[in-house]
């Protein structure tokens, strides 16, 4: 109830943003990972100091603003979630560079790459089209929306990921997700995968498109499932996930996301499950 005081009844403290989840999904799973980002402030170093304790490596690059604080209120049931974003910070073009230059010196190790969330502020817009270029034709799975994530589909990423809010944000009007599917795959996209919730998975590329069903599950919270998607995706294009073919592949990653909506820290999941 807005106007009151309220108390919860447990809490957890976790390193946050979609890119880490993705990367707690894809270690969870058995995938090397380093995640890379920038932080900055207080916020930034508390990041950091809760990134160290997870099961992948991560390396910051320090900025002058703030890292933003996302808190997620769950309701006891499960069934309402309440996310209050603070505004993140704006990056100075020399924080950009220098950004730029951890991102080359890393990704050259790299098998896959993930690219995951809103771009900041003061970043140019064709942002993560330049870092699926320096990628160096490494698979690159782009979790992104609107013009940042248009701009980048000429530099062709393996797999573009939207949720239906992220879509409808991307095709304002378009009221068909199949259309948006061809769109994005004509724009440059190899391979586009689609969620909405609980609802069936859209996968789409070139030789067609194909509709997963997620295996039904009581969820616990429902943030963090299409970042375990991206991650699990990851993983799976490593082969740490056994997979036949694409579709099999992209159902895996699927039933990776449904088993995190039973756990209460996002992206976090049983392997086993």
């Amino acid at each position: 109830m807005a106007g009151a005081i309220h108390r919860t009844a447990r809490h957890h403290t976790t390193a946050g943003s979609k890119a880490v989840n993705a990367a707690r999904a894809a270690a969870t799973l058995g995938a090397p990972v380093l995640a890379i980002g920038p932080a900055g402030g207080a916020s930034g170093r508390h990041l950091a100091g809760l990134a160290s304790v997870e099961d992948f490596d991560s390396r910051w690059f320090d900025i002058a603003g703030s890292t933003r604080i996302c808190t997620l209120i769950v309701s006891e049931d499960g069934d309402e979630e309440t996310v209050v974003n603070e505004e993140g910070p704006t990056l100075g073009w020399p924080e950009w560079e220098g950004f730029l230059d951890l991102y080359e010196r890393h990704v050259g190790g790299a098998e896959v790459v993930i690219l995951s969330g809103s771009l900041p502020a003061g970043v140019p817009a064709d942002a993560y089209g330049t870092l699926v270029e320096r990628a160096g034709g490494r698979p690159v799975l782009l979790d992104g929306r609107g013009r940042e994530l248009l701009d980048a589909l000429p530099a062709r990423p393996a797999w573009v990921h939207l949720n239906a809010g992220e879509l409808a944000l991307t095709f304002p009007g378009e009221s068909d997700p199949r259309r948006s599917a061809r769109e994005l795959v004509a724009l440059g996209a190899r391979n586009v995968v689609l969620t909405d919730g609980a609802g069936p998975v859209l996968l789409a590329g070139a030789s067609g498109a194909w509709r997963i069903v997620p295996p039904r599950v009581r969820p616990v919270k429902r943030i963090g499932c299409g970042d375990a998607l991206v991650g699990a995706l990851a993983a799976a294009v490593l082969g740490a996930l056994p997979s036949f073919d694409g579709v099999d592949l992209v159902a895996r990653a699927v039933a990776a996301a449904s088993a995190s909506a039973e756990t209460e820290v996002p992206a976090r999941l049983d392997p086993a499950v």
